[in-house]
Parts: C-alpha cells; sequence; structure tokens
C-alpha cells in the first residue's frame, strides 16, 4: 500500500510456465467468455442494484450514506439512541476510518418486503448463484485468455471509491477500513479478497460465440463481445465499457438441474480421479448441463493459493499464476482439509457478490465427478438464516449504530455470527436484539461469549485503531459513556426525590416531632420548678418566676398556646396549694379552647377540690369566666355543680369520656355522695368489662368507706381477669396498707366478723397477712422500683414482730426514693420509730426531723390519685414528743435539731425536756393526729404539779380516752383526780368508784400477790391510790364513817404489795380532828407514767 509498485522477477523456467499456461487460456478463451459474461450479467440483474455493476459500488455506498441520514431524520423521538449530533465536533486523526458502508453487507438482512421489488423468477436465479463460491470465481479468473496484464497503482485523485465488499472484509479482519486506505489496499489483495473485477481489465468487443451444452444465453441473439484471443493487455486499456443493455440475457433453465445434481450426488461415487490434482494439458469440458454441477473442493482451493501469488504479480500481470508443480503441491497439502470442509473455515465470510458466476467457469469434468454435500452451500444456509432474521430499515440502521459503538473484536465476532450462521437462528436472533434495543458493550459481550463458548477479549483497544477518525475524543459520548450517563441522570433523579422527601422529613418532622418534644421537655423543666421544694417566701418565689419565664419561651419559639403546657402549669400550682396560679393558667387554656376536653377535665378536677372558703372567694366571678356565652349544663350554686358541670361539657361531645366520667364519680365522691360516684365508676365498667379505671374507682371507694366484703369482692374480680398488675401503683400500696388494718384485735376478726375462711386471705391467728403478701407481690411485678412498695414490706414486717427485716426495707425504700432525687416522707418516719423502739431517741430525734423536711417538699409518686400516705405529719410531732416525754431524763436538747444522750439529775432540765414533749404534742393535735397516748401524754404533763397545773387541760385532753378505759381503767384514776382539783367531787367520786369497780374485780381473781410483777402492781397500786382519794372525798363532805373505811381500804391494798399507803395514813390520822383551821386531806397524784407504762420506773 505504497506510492510504489512492486515487480517480482521470475526465473526463465517459471517464466516459461507461466508462458504455457496462457497458451492453454488462450484456446478457450472464445467460448470462456461468451459464457461468463451472460452469467456476469445475469447476476447483477438478479442481486439488489448496488451489487449490480462493480463501477457503481462506490456510489451505491455514498447513496447508501444518504439513506442512512434519511432514516436518521425520520426516526422518531422516543427511540432509545440518543441524538449527540449536537454535542459533538469532529476531530480529525492521522488517518480515516471506514465509514457506515464497513456495514453495508448487512443490508441483506432487510425484509424481501421493504426492498426493491423482484420477480420469483430473479429471487430464484438469484438464490443459485448465491450458491457460487469465491473459488469459483478465482478459477475463472485464473482461466482469462491471454493478454497482458497491467497490474494496479494507487488510483488518482477522483477515481472509484473502495467497494463495500472491501471495507467488510477489512471490518472482519478486525480493523475498520477508512476510504483511502481500501485505494491503497487496491493493489496489493489481501488474503481471501477476491480478484480485481472484469471493469479492470480493457477488453475489445467481439461477437458472442456459442455457449457450452446445457446453458441457454438467449437463442440466436447477438453479442457485441469480441474476440478475446486477438485484444492483448497493451490494447486492455483503450477497450470500452460494456454497457447492460449490450448484456443478452440468458436462460437458466438448467440451473435447476444443477442445483439439483449437487444435492443429489452420493459421497461415495467419488472417483479417485475427482481426487487427482487438476492437470491443464486435459482438454476443458462445454459448459452443459452437466457442466453446473458443484466444483470440487480441491478446485475451489487452488483459488485462494493462486490468489495469493496474484498479489505480488510483476507488470505483466501474470506473475500471481502459480505452476503446475506448485498447484499439485497445494492440492496434495490441502486435500485432508479439504476433505473436512476447509472451504466453509476459509470462506465463510464471502458475500453474493464475492461469488459472481464462479460455478459457470468449472471444468465439466470435475463437475460431473464432484460428491454431493450432506447439507447446503454456506450461503445457502446463511439466506435461509437471513430469512428468519428479518429486519426492517430501522432495525438495521440501529444494528450499524449499535456495531460501530463496540469494540473491534467483539464486532468481528458478531459480524462472524450474522454473516457465517455461527449460530442457530433463535441465538443470533438474540444477539441482533440485544444490540438493537440498545443493551450496554458488557451485555452484548455476555451474551456473545455465552452464545460462542469462548472468551473475546475487549480489554485493550484493537491493533490498527490508531489514526481512526472519530467524532469526539471524550469518553462520555461514547455508548459506555451514554450508558453511564443514563445511569447517573437515573441516580441524580433518584438522589433529587430522595433530597426532597429528607426536605420534607426535616420539615415535618421539626414541626410536629421535634417543635412539640422541646416543649414538653421546657414544660417539663418548667413543673419541675414549681414542685422543687423550699420556703415558700423567698426560694419558691424564684422558683415560679423562672418556671414562668420557661412557659413564655416555649409560646414564643417552640408551640404557640400550648394547652398541655397550661393544664400541666396548672396541676403543678394545684399540688403546691397555689390555687391562684393554677386557675390563671387553667383559665388562660379555656380562653384558647373552650372545647378542649383536657382542659375541661383539669377544670372539673379544680373546682372538685379546692377548698370550701377558697371557692367562696372567686364564685362571684364564675359567670364572666365560663358562663358568658355557654350557660352551665344545670346548676353552678355549689362547689360541686361547677365540677360536674365542666365534666359533663366534655360528655356531652364524647359520652365514653372515661376521664370526665371517673372525673364526675370522683367528685360526687369527695362530696361525700357515695352512691352517685359508684354509679359513674360502674357506668365506666358499662363501657369496658375490664376497664382499670372503673375498677379502681370502685375499689378506692370501698376501702375509703371501709366496705371490707366489697373490697374483697372486686379484688377478686381483678384477680379472676388477671388485672391486678395493672391496677395504679399507689391504689396498690393503698389496699395492702387496708389488709394490714384489719389485723386481729380484741375488738374484730375477720373470720368471725367477716366470714372469711380462705387460707388466700388469712392466717392461723386470723390475720390478714397472706393476702397483704399477693397485693404486694402484684405490686413488685408492676414495679420493682416503687419507694411504697418497700415501706409496706416494713410495715408488714413490724406486725409480724421483726423489726431487722423491717430496717432493712425500710433501708430500700430510702435509696430508692433518693435513685430519684426525692426524699420519702413515711420511710424517714418509719425509720425514727424503729430507733425509737429499740430505744435510740437521738438516732429516732433525727430520723423524724429527714420526715418532717421531706413533708414539705412530697416526692412525685406522693402527688399521684389512690396516694394514701401511711404516716402523717401529726404523728411525726407526736413521736418526737414521745423522745422527750420518755426519755426526759436521758436526753438533752443542745441548739436547733441537736439532742444528745445525757443522764438528767436537775428538774430543771427534766422539765425542759417535758416543755418541748408538750410543744410537740400540741404540734400534734394541730395537724390533726389522734392517739390515745398523745393525748394521756399531753394530759398527764398540763396535770404535772410544780410545773402547769393545768387541770382544765388536763382533762380535756383524758377525756378523749373514754372508749380505752376499758381496757385500761387505771386511766380513770387520772381523769378523778382532774375533777378533783377542779371541785367536781361527784364527778371524782363516780371516776374512782368504777375503777375500784374494776380492779376489785380482778384482785379477786388472784390467788396470790406477787409484787414483782406489774400486773399485780397496776392493780393493788391503783386500788390503794383510788381508796385514798376517794375517802379524802367523802371527808371533804363530811361522811366520817366511809372516809375511814376507804382510807383502812387504801391501807390494806397496799399492805399486800409490802407497800405502805403513807397517804391513807396521814388523812387517816388528820380526819374529823377539831382544829382552828380545818386541813384538807392528801390525795395521790401518782397518775400512770403513760398507758402501757404504770410508772416511770417501768419505762426499762
Amino acid at each position: 500500500m505504497g506510492d510504489k509498485e512492486e515487480r517480482i522477477s521470475y526465473t526463465a523456467d517459471e517464466q516459461k510456465e507461466i508462458d504455457r499456461i496462457l497458451s492453454f487460456v488462450d484456446t478457450e478463451t472464445d467460448r470462456l467468455m461468451s459464457g461468463f459474461t451472460k452469467t456476469a450479467t445475469l447476476e447483477r440483474e438478479s442481486l439488489p442494484e448496488e451489487f449490480q455493476d462493480d463501477d457503481r459500488e462506490a456510489g451505491a455506498y455514498r447513496e447508501m450514506e444518504d439513506d442512512v441520514a434519511d432514516i436518521d431524520r425520520d426516526m422518531p423521538e422516543d427511540e432509545d439512541i440518543v441524538d449527540i449530533t449536537d454535542m459533538v465536533q469532529e476531530v480529525e486523526e492521522p488517518a480515516e476510518p471506514s465509514g457506515a458502508g464497513e456495514f453495508d453487507d448487512l443490508d441483506s438482512l432487510v425484509r424481501d418486503d421493504e426492498r426493491r421489488p423482484r420477480s420469483p423468477e430473479a429471487r430464484d436465479e438469484a438464490d443459485e448463484l448465491d450458491t457460487l463460491s469465491t473459488a469459483d470465481l478465482d478459477e475463472v479468473a485464473d482461466e482469462k485468455p491471454a493478454f497482458k496484464y497491467k497490474p494496479k497503482t494507487k488510483p488518482a485523485e477522483g477515481d472509484e471509491e473502495p467497494s463495500t465488499l472491501d471495507e467488510l472484509e477489512a471490518l472482519a479482519a478486525g480493523e475498520a477500513v477508512s476510504g483511502d486506505e481500501a485505494r491503497e489496499n487496491e493493489a496489493v489483495p489481501a488474503d481471501g479478497d477476491e480478484l480485481a473485477s472484469f471493469d479492470d481489465f480493457d477488453m475489445p468487443a467481439e461477437k458472442p460465440r456459442e455457449a457450452g451444452k446445457g446453458v441457454s444465453i438467449g437463442g440466436d441473439a447477438e453479442s457485441d463481445i469480441p474476440d478475446l484471443s486477438d485484444i492483448s493487455f497493451d490494447e486492455a486499456g483503450e477497450m470500452p465499457e460494456a454497457k447492460d443493455e449490450d448484456i443478452p440475457e440468458i436462460d437458466l433453465g438448467g440451473l435447476d438441474d444443477f442445483s439439483a445434481a449437487e444435492k443429489t450426488v452420493p459421497e461415495k461415487s467419488r472417483t479417485a480421479a475427482d481426487e487427482a490434482p487438476m492437470s491443464f494439458d486435459e482438454e476443458l469440458p462445454s459448459f452443459d448441463d452437466d457442466a453446473l454441477a458443484a466444483p470440487s473442493r480441491a478446485e475451489s482451493e487452488i483459488a485462494p493459493r493462486a490468489a495469493e501469488k496474484r498479489a505480488v504479480a510483476d507488470d505483466d500481470g501474470f506473475g500471481d499464476i502459480p505452476s503446475i508443480d506448485e498447484i499439485d503441491d497445494i492440492v496434495a497439502k490441502e486435500e485432508p482439509a479439504i476433505a473436512a470442509g476447509a472451504y466453509d473455515d476459509d470462506f465463510g465470510m464471502a458475500e453474493p457478490s464475492q461469488t459472481k458466476a464462479a460455478s459457470f467457469t468449472e471444468p465439466a469434468r470435475e463437475r460431473e465427478s464432484a460428491p454431493p454435500k450432506e447439507k447446503p452451500a454456506k450461503g445457502a444456509r446463511r439466506e435461509e438464516q437471513r430469512d428468519g432474521l428479518d429486519l426492517s430499515d430501522r432495525d438495521l440502521k440501529k444494528l450499524k449504530n449499535g456495531l460501530t459503538l463496540l469494540h473491534p473484536n467483539l464486532r468481528k465476532a458478531v459480524r462472524d455470527i450474522i454473516l457465517n450462521d455461527v449460530l442457530p437462528e433463535q441465538d443470533a436472533r438474540q444477539v441482533l436484539d440485544a444490540i438493537i434495543t440498545g443493551k450496554s458493550e458488557d451485555a452484548v459481550l455476555k451474551i456473545v461469549q455465552n452464545k460462542l463458548g469462548k472468551t473475546i477479549d475487549i480489554s485493550e483497544p484493537a491493533a490498527g485503531a490508531a489514526g481512526r477518525r472519530v467524532i469526539a475524543g471524550r469518553p462520555e459520548y461514547t455508548k459506555d459513556g451514554i450508558e453511564r450517563q443514563k445511569k447517573l441522570l437515573f441516580l441524580t433523579k433518584i438522589f433529587g426525590a430522595a433530597a426532597a422527601v429528607t426536605a420534607v422529613l426535616v420539615v415535618v418532622l421539626y414541626q410536629f416531632w421535634y417543635k412539640p418534644y422541646m416543649a414538653e421537655r421546657y414544660i417539663a423543666k418548667g413543673v419541675a420548678l414549681i414542685r422543687e421544694p423550699g420556703d415558700p417566701v423567698t426560694k419558691k418565689v424564684k422558683d415560679y418566676t423562672k418556671a414562668e419565664e420557661l412557659f413564655t419561651f416555649v409560646d414564643e419559639n417552640y408551640k404557640k398556646d400550648y394547652l398541655r403546657g397550661y393544664n400541666e402549669y396548672a396541676r403543678a400550682y394545684f399540688d403546691k396549694r397555689e390555687f391562684d396560679l393554677s386557675l390563671r393558667k387553667l383559665n388562660a387554656a379555656y380562653r384558647i379552647d373552650p372545647v378542649h376536653p383536657e382542659t375541661l377535665n383539669s377544670l372539673g378536677y379544680f373546682f372538685s377540690r379546692i377548698p370550701e372558703g377558697y371557692f367562696k372567694q372567686i364564685r362571684p366571678r364564675l359567670k364572666d369566666w365560663y358562663y358568658k356565652e355557654v350557660p352551665p349544663v344545670g346548676s353552678a350554686e355549689t362547689q360541686l355543680d361547677v365540677a360536674v358541670d365542666f365534666y359533663r361539657r366534655v360528655l356531652n361531645r364524647e359520652p365514653k369520656n372515661i376521664t370526665a366520667l371517673f372525673g364526675i364519680g370522683n367528685a360526687y365522691k369527695y362530696q361525700g355522695q357515695y352512691l352517685k360516684a359508684r354509679q359513674y365508676y360502674e357506668n365506666i365498667l358499662k363501657i369496658d368489662r375490664k376497664s382499670v379505671v372503673g375498677y379502681s374507682g370502685l375499689l378506692d371507694l370501698f376501702i375509703d368507706r371501709d366496705n371490707f366484703p366489697e373490697v374483697l369482692t372486686v379484688h377478686s374480680d381483678l384477680q379472676d381477669k388477671d388485672l391486678m398488675v395493672k391496677l395504679p401503683s399507689p391504689l396498690l400500696a393503698k389496699l395492702a396498707s387496708y389488709y394490714l388494718g384489719k389485723k386481729r384485735t380484741d375488738r374484730m376478726n375477720i373470720r368471725v366478723d367477716y366470714g372469711v375462711e380462705s387460707p388466700r386471705l388469712k392466717d392461723i391467728a386470723d390475720n390478714p397477712y397472706p393476702v397483704v403478701r399477693s397485693v404486694l407481690s402484684a405490686l413488685a411485678e408492676r414495679d420493682a422500683d416503687y419507694p411504697p412498695l418497700y415501706v409496706h414490706l416494713a410495715l408488714l414486717a413490724r406486725a409480724q414482730d421483726n423489726p431487722k427485716l423491717m430496717m432493712e426495707n425500710l433501708k430500700r425504700a430510702i435509696k430508692r426514693a433518693e435513685a430519684r432525687d426525692q426524699q420519702y416522707f413515711a420511710a424517714y418516719h418509719l425509720m425514727g420509730e424503729y430507733h425509737l423502739h429499740v430505744k435510740e431517741p437521738v438516732q429516732a430525734y433525727q430520723n423524724f426531723n429527714r420526715a418532717i423536711k421531706a413533708y414539705s417538699s412530697p416526692a412525685d409518686f406522693m402527688r399521684e390519685d389512690f396516694y394514701a400516705e401511711t404516716e402523717s405529719l401529726g404523728k411525726t410531732y407526736a413521736m418526737i414528743g414521745n423522745v422527750f416525754y420518755y426519755f426526759f431524763d436521758k436526753v438533752r436538747h443542745r441548739f436547733g435539731d441537736e439532742i444528745e444522750d445525757r443522764e438528767l439529775d436537775q428538774d430543771v432540765e427534766k422539765f425542759a425536756n417535758y416543755r418541748i414533749a408538750r410543744d410537740k404534742y400540741e404540734l400534734a393535735v394541730q395537724e390533726g393526729y389522734k392517739s390515745s397516748e398523745l393525748f394521756y401524754n399531753l394530759g398527764r404533763i398540763y396535770y404535772m404539779k410544780g410545773l402547769f397545773e393545768n387541770y382544765e387541760k388536763a382533762l380535756e385532753s383524758w377525756l378523749n380516752l373514754y372508749e380505752d378505759f376499758s381496757a385500761r381503767p387505771e386511766l380513770m384514776y387520772a381523769v378523778g383526780n382532774a375533777f378533783y382539783h377542779l371541785d367536781n367531787l361527784e364527778a371524782s367520786k363516780g371516776e374512782f368508784l368504777k375503777l375500784i369497780s374494776v380492779f376489785e374485780h380482778q384482785a379477786e381473781r388472784l390467788t396470790a400477790v406477787h409484787p414483782e410483777k406489774a400486773a399485780h402492781v397496776r392493780i393493788f397500786q391503783t386500788l390503794a391510790s383510788a381508796y385514798n382519794n376517794l375517802g379524802a372525798i367523802y371527808q371533804r363532805q363530811n361522811n366520817e364513817s366511809k372516809s375511814t373505811i376507804c382510807y383502812w381500804k387504801s391501807i390494806d391494798y397496799a399492805a399486800r404489795l409490802r407497800r405502805e399507803s403513807e397517804f391513807a395514813r396521814v388523812n387517816l390520822a388528820r380526819s374529823f380532828k377539831a382544829r382552828q383551821e380545818e386541813i384538807s386531806p392528801i390525795i395521790d397524784e401518782n397518775v400512770p407514767y403513760a398507758i402501757d407504762i404504770y410508772s416511770e420506773d417501768m419505762r426499762k
């Protein structure tokens, strides 16, 4: 492919052999050329226009490019192929690649109905001509007449463009060939290329010769084809080109026989002569019917080999013709390959245009002896396959465009599949569909490799790829780049949609989750500040101010008019007894939304529980606040009416609102209307038979009413329905405490009084300890860290006389409360009682003081509904009084809340402790605490001679003990003495007589008196003191006989204890004696020390 022509020199022997062959060819020129010319003309007419004339191949190629451009313009917009013509620019590289014409041979795949119309006869003739092999053409070329060959040189500018066949063959070789390269390659044809077309030979016209036997060339039709024997190569350049109208019609009627003969000759009929090398000394047979049989494989193999020699021919044009010896060697060497089908392998890429009339140039002898083939020729199979692979012009255009984007190695494999029927029709169709539908190169590669069963390397650029002409060098304009762009566009859409969704989600979460969450968080901080303990005058004012600042911050930044915040603040202020602040929040919420259920329920709760005095203060303003636009449902005269009205407003909108029903029931309960309260609780159970709220209301009502049988009934129902663990924790603790209060006493026995026999409720001693344990077990299952749980376990341990276990449970309760950063009042109080019980007054006093501080800032769980405090502040004060009362001579108060253990000898210090005890007892009474011990101890302090001597207060305090007199008759002694000091002698006498009656009865039952026994001392010492004081009353009433008898009785009972009744003997000696001044009798002032302690010396 250079600018210079190559010349090859031959030896004399080689030149002689060439001359001999040319001489042989010259003898047959007339006959051969006559048949060949007409056959070639027939083939051109039967093939598509673009292949009819070699001179028009370049023009057909250019016309096809125009057709492709028209198809591009007619393509619909919704095609998968992306139009990038506006985005690309042409970049010139050193050499130009082949154009779209390299795929012009694919036009044979277009459906016949979309081609130029052809007659059935023409199609049949074309089918027969397609079966002619390239070897046949080469044989014809080798047998040209003896005229000089003028080798081609590189065509000058303006010469014909390379043929489509040249470009297809170059593409099959793995490289796209540009038009200039095709022209350069014309001078030296590559292996397997067809010979130069006969238009390249300048042949003068001569008269047509008679056709061979079996071939009709149009009867008597005249031909202008000249006698080629008289034409030399020197005159070839002046030979005029034959025109279409100069070529006569050829009758191919004998081709049917030819085709049939090819298919029917058996393989075994092949003779040795058929397999022998062809000798050019033999006479060539004429073209009769038998001569149209298929050529032998040996002959078909000689032509390509001869073509290789011609590629390097010298100037005379015949240097490419091998010698006879060379031909014989070729035939001998290639015979096995020929027999194995080497023809198909070597010429599988041949196109119909490469086999023009080759069969008509075969010697008749060879065709007669050629064996039949077991299957149709390659071209025939290809034509059959193409009939099944019909493609429209649009699909063909897509196929061409798709092939241009494939790697050369992959493109070569696809072309081999299309042109050489390597794969079955179904598999080939899958490959074509993959390319036409625009699948990626990797997808096409996987399909092709899977179908072919071999690996195709596309990792490196193909050899010779450099220098090709490309439309752009940017990778995004390749097919893979377009696929990547599609993926990127898809991902961009996905990410864009995700970003939009994320933005919307963020806004929604910010508005409907974050803001409410932060609002609730700040409200909770404000509520904590309100509930925090502290001094009401100083600290709490600051706490309330900070809480209101937080509320304003929430209203301005997070949630405007946050109704839940208003209701939470109102409940917190209510629990702190700040009724004005609570009502202010509730009224603000009501103005925002007067029908909000939570606000209406909060107002009902507020008015059902505020003190009656506060309600009277705000009652005149109720109409302006709530009843200007909406009149009350019923009457709004009383506090209960207002509370129920708000709950009924909720029920008018939501008839099954459990909170409203429960609120009305509680309102009636707090106002003492228990039957109505029970009705509303039962209505809740009608709505929901397993309503924990309904059962809770009933159980709480029955506990408050001390209706033990109903409590047991509700308890049994809850156990049967497995609802015990669902009850509120405060209510479970309250139930346990209630059962603890039902332990057996002299006045009550649950087995006898209530008929309870179940061992689940009572033990052998008729105490309800088993049921207490079951309730506390349910509470532990519900909330194991609930501090009141351990307080009630401590109470149970104390009831069972287990103080050590009591202390351990109290420590757990205090620890659980401190874990919540809270102080538990009841736990500290009971811890103080424990230390008082074990005679540790200092530790007891400290824990009682902690309890008082904890009470001022109750824990959160103490504010919950149903919570019932087991202890009280008044009791705590009473216990502190007991510390100083019972240890008046053992402790000394220093300052503040500190005391110390110390033995006191002076009465002043002792009296100081009694004064402290009196003060604490009085505080206990003010808190509403009541107990026999409190009343007696306080009365005794008032009664003590030399300290207060306030007999009226002593009597007032002791008169609360009438229910205890039957169990503690000695208490009547103290009452009798108080009456005596108040000069109420008859009342005093009555108390002494009752006391004497009781104790004398007990004394008569004793067979022996033991002075060391406290019970005996209590009986006989009380009788001795009572008779002495009764004798004093009779003395003052001037009843000497009775007075004297009483004094002797006193001396007698004291003697039984081996004691002396000093007061009686003195009174007896001085009574009823004549004196200037009357002497009053002496009474025994030694009243019992305490209810359970008869005297001070019995404290140990």
